[in-house]
C-alpha cells in the first residue's frame, strides 16, 4: 500500500447541507417591510398610496413559481382611505453563485380582497409603483455575513476550538461559499461549500 502522511496544511473541501425554515425568512422580511409606505415623489411633493401592515411567506402552489409572499396593506388613497387590502406575490427564486446573492427572477401579483374594485386598484398600484421596488428589496447579499462568519470561525480555530472533551480543531478556512439554493416545501435548502485546512488534534481519548 502506498505510504501516506497527512500534513497540517492539507486542504479540506466539504459540502454542508443547510435548512432554513420559511418562518425564519418571514421574520426577516417582516422587519424589512412592515410599516414601509408605498409613495411617489414628484416635483418636490410626496403622494402616499399604501402602507405595508404585515406579510407572510410560504411555498407557492403554482408550477412556475417557488415562493409566495402575502402582503396586507392599509390603503392611503382618497377612494379607499384606511381600508385594508391583500396581495399575493408568487415569485421564482434566482441565485447568483458568483455574486452570492439571492433575489427574485419573475413574479406575479394577484389581489386577494373581497372587492373586485379594490383588487383591480391594488394590482394596478403594485404593478405601476412597487414591482421594481419589490424586486430590488427582495434581493439579499450573503457575502458580508459569510465574511463575518468566516472571521469568527477562524478566530476560534486559531485559538483551538474544542469540539469534544480532549478533541481540538485548529486551522483556517480559506473560502465559504453558497453553492446552490433549492426552495423546498417548508424550508429553503442551501448547499454550503467550505474549503480550508483543518487539523483534529486528539489530546485525550475519553468517549464515555
Amino acid at each position: 500500500m502506498e505510504d501516506w502522511a497527512p500534513t497540517p496544511r492539507e486542504k479540506t473541501e466539504i459540502r454542508i447541507p443547510i435548512r432554513i425554515a420559511y418562518h425564519v425568512l418571514e421574520v426577516f422580511l417582516r422587519e424589512k417591510f412592515t410599516g414601509e409606505e408605498i409613495k411617489v415623489e414628484k416635483d418636490g411633493k410626496s403622494t402616499r398610496y399604501a402602507r405595508i401592515l404585515e406579510l407572510s411567506l410560504r411555498k407557492s402552489s403554482k408550477e412556475d413559481y417557488d415562493l409566495v409572499v402575502d402582503f396586507t396593506f392599509q390603503l392611503l388613497t382618497t377612494l379607499f382611505r384606511n381600508k385594508k387590502g391583500k396581495i399575493s406575490l408568487d415569485a421564482s427564486v434566482l441565485f447568483n453563485e458568483r455574486e452570492q446573492q439571492i433575489g427574485i427572477d419573475r413574479f406575479e401579483l394577484e389581489g386577494k380582497s373581497t372587492s373586485w374594485l379594490m383588487n383591480t386598484t391594488l394590482e394596478a398600484l403594485a404593478n405601476r409603483l412597487i414591482r421594481e421596488k419589490l424586486k430590488k428589496n427582495l434581493k439579499y447579499d450573503f457575502r458580508p455575513h459569510i465574511a463575518q462568519f468566516a472571521e469568527t470561525v477562524n478566530e476560534k480555530l486559531m485559538a483551538q476550538l474544542e469540539a469534544y472533551r480532549g478533541l481540538f480543531l485548529t486551522g483556517e478556512l480559506d473560502e465559504i461559499k453558497i453553492k446552490g439554493l433549492v426552495p423546498g416545501r417548508e424550508h429553503l435548502l442551501v448547499s454550503l461549500g467550505v474549503r480550508g485546512h483543518i487539523l483534529l488534534d486528539i489530546k485525550e481519548i475519553n468517549f464515555q
